[in-house]
């Protein structure tokens, strides 16, 4: 009981009360209400694609010129701790912490699925006809559009904000410091910084659960597919807790042991398997589409860096470009901690 107290002590009361108040009525708003609540997220989600999904895709593009420009400027020298400190974890496993954080299972599956899709029924915007091999060409490009720089230039500002703040100006590694610069310490501190909080808290939550969902749903349909096990409600709930289990096993034991081993063993594990498709599969045909679809995404990556499809009535770009902005902005506050706290001593 004294830890329980302690650890309640330990809380910042004005963050955690209003956030578990928020998720817990969401949680069981959606379970006790479940038709009424799909219908109801389902004409939210409407109303942000439609009337604000044009400032995702402009603010995700203005992302992109942002990390490129710090990274290209004098801003790219800047040390994320003493001028003199040296980088916590070698590049090797922070390369493999950052990719398994920010890009993790949904990549597993999408990297397959969605190409496919793409090229089976590609978007009214494009202009071309599906099955084709100019359907092929664009379906690569556009799924490396999803996966490729803007998702990562999303959590780059959140993640710089956030370790230059708190390894340069000594400030507490929270989503609210980001805002220091423009709302000053005073109101950080106050209900605005706690709002700040209690939003990142709560948009992180949902986007873990997507993410946990979508992991969920392959690992459950792969079993099935494989004949080794019938999806039932139950089996989704043993996978979720034996996913949930290992990730928390993984923070608790911190980010030099425990997430630093699982990213190395997932990062290990996907180079295995891509190296078995390279040899067991058409390795030339491989190594040509691949060289071939760096081309097409640099040569296309103007033209959709900004285009929100107003002309289209088949609804794919709120579907795919613009979900994919609000999913990587749902998960920025968590991922972007997440860099910020492994890359101390970079630059």
């Amino acid at each position: 009981m004294s830890s329980i107290r302690s650890a309640w002590r330990g809380l910042t009361k004005p963050v955690f009360v209003p956030a578990a108040v928020i998720i817990v009525a969401m949680i069981l708003f959606s379970v006790v209400f479940a038709s009424t609540a799909e219908g109801a997220f389902e004409e939210l989600n409407a109303a942000i694609t439609d009337g604000v999904g044009w400032w995702y895709i402009l603010v995700a593009t203005l992302f992109v010129a942002f990390a490129i420009y710090c990274g290209a400027s004098r801003i790219g020298n800047i040390k994320l701790g003493r001028d003199d400190e040296s980088p916590e974890f070698g590049v090797l496993s922070w390369f493999a912490m950052l990719f398994s954080a920010g890009m993790g299972i949904g990549l597993v599956f999408y990297g397959v699925a969605e190409p496919l899709s793409h090229y089976i029924d590609p978007p009214e915007a494009g202009g071309v006809a599906g099955a084709t091999d100019a359907a092929a060409n664009q379906a690569m490009q556009l799924t490396l559009y999803h996966w490729g720089l803007h998702a990562w230039a999303i959590y780059v500002v959140v993640g710089l904000g956030l370790a230059y703040m708190t390894y340069r100006k000594g400030r507490p590694l929270s989503v609210r410091w980001l805002l220091e610069p423009l709302l000053g310490r005073q109101r950080i501190e106050g209900p605005i910084g706690h709002a700040i909080d209690v939003v990142a808290i709560v948009g992180t939550l949902f986007g873990v659960a997507t993410s946990l969902g979508f992991g969920v749903q392959q690992i459950s349909a792969g079993l099935d597919f494989l004949g080794w096990i019938e999806t039932t409600n139950w089996l989704v709930v043993a996978l979720i807790v034996f996913v949930t289990g290992l990730a928390t096993f993984s923070v608790v034991s911190g980010v030099s042991k425990g997430l630093k081993w699982l990213s190395n063993i997932n990062m290990g594990l996907a180079a295995m398997l891509a190296l078995f498709v390279l040899i067991a599969g058409p390795t030339l045909f491989l190594m040509q589409t691949w060289v071939q679809n760096l081309g097409g995404y640099i040569q296309a990556f103007p033209g959709l860096m900004l285009r929100t499809s107003p002309f289209a009535d088949d609804g794919w770009a709120g579907a795919w470009t613009i979900f994919y902005w609000g999913w990587w902005m749902s998960w920025a506050p968590f991922v972007g901690m997440f860099i910020a706290r492994i890359s101390r001593g970079r630059t």
